[in-house]
C-alpha cells in the first residue's frame, strides 16, 4: 500500500516539475520584434534593454533610424496605441511605414531612457555600422568605440578587424 502511495506521488511530482519546466520554457521566449517596439513605450527599463537588443538582432530596415532617433530624443509613441513614431521638426512619422502621422503634439509622449539604455543603445549602434558595406562608416564606428570597449570586447574587436578588406578601418 506504501509503495503505491509513493509511486502516485511521484508521478504528480514529475508532472508538476513536467508543467513548470514548460511555464517556464514559454516565459523565457524571446520577444518579437513588433512585442519590443510596443515594450519601448513602457516603463520598465529592464525590458526596454531586451526590447532593444531583440530590435538591433532583427535586421529591420528601420534599425538605424530608430537608433538614432532614440539617441536624438526623437521617438516618440502615440498614447492612443503605442504606435512608435520619429519626430521630424512639427510632424510625427511612422517608424515602419514611413507615412506622417496625424495628431496633435500632445498625443505623442516621448520614450523614456536612463543611462544604462544610451550606453547600450550607443555601443548596439557602433556594433551595426561594424558590419556596414561602407568604409567610412565602420571607420567610425571604431572612433567611437575607442575608450569605451570592455576586456571582455577585445576578442570580437580583433576577430573584426581581421575580417576587413579595408586598411584604413
Amino acid at each position: 500500500m506504501m509503495r503505491l502511495v509513493e509511486a502516485g506521488c511521484s508521478r504528480i511530482i514529475v508532472v508538476c516539475l513536467t508543467l513548470m519546466i514548460g511555464f517556464w520554457s514559454v516565459m523565457a521566449q524571446a520577444m518579437t520584434t513588433d512585442e519590443a517596439l510596443k515594450t519601448l513605450s513602457g516603463r520598465d527599463f529592464t525590458a526596454k534593454k531586451e526590447a532593444i537588443t531583440t530590435i538591433a538582432a532583427s535586421s529591420e530596415p528601420y534599425v538605424a533610424d530608430l537608433f538614432t532617433a532614440l539617441d536624438k530624443g526623437e521617438l516618440f509613441y502615440r498614447k492612443s496605441d503605442d504606435l512608435i513614431v520619429i519626430r521630424q521638426g512639427e510632424t510625427f512619422v511612422d517608424l515602419k511605414e514611413k507615412q506622417t502621422i496625424s495628431g496633435e503634439s500632445s498625443d505623442f509622449k516621448r520614450v523614456a531612457m536612463n543611462n544604462e539604455l544610451r550606453r547600450q543603445l550607443s555601443e548596439l549602434s557602433a556594433q551595426l555600422a561594424l558590419n556596414d558595406a561602407d568604409a567610412d562608416k565602420r571607420l567610425n564606428a571604431v572612433k567611437s568605440l575607442l575608450g569605451k570597449v570592455k576586456p571582455a570586447d577585445l576578442d570580437t574587436s580583433e576577430n573584426r578587424k581581421r575580417q576587413q578588406s579595408s586598411g584604413c578601418v
